[in-house]
């Protein structure tokens, strides 16, 4: 169950000019592009789809639940 805190491992499915939708144990999350390094860094590549990130739930209440990249 996603929850706000909880760290998962989570698998790129989409990526657009806003963000990163991932799959998570078969559910949908989204990672707001400034919670990704490579929109502040060009030292870090963007997601691809099929990549695995590793993320933390920050809002379980909005849909899909918003989600930031654990280093």
């Amino acid at each position: 169950m996603i929850s706000n805190e909880r760290e998962f491992d989570a698998v790129v499915t989409g990526v657009s000019m806003v963000g990163v939708m991932v799959e998570i144990d078969g559910e949908k999350g989204f990672i707001d592009q400034t919670k990704h390094p490579s929109w502040w860094s060009s030292d870090v590549e963007p997601p691809q789809v099929g990549d695995l990130l590793h993320v933390v739930v920050l809002d379980d209440s909005r849909t899909p639940p918003r989600l930031i990249l654990q280093p």
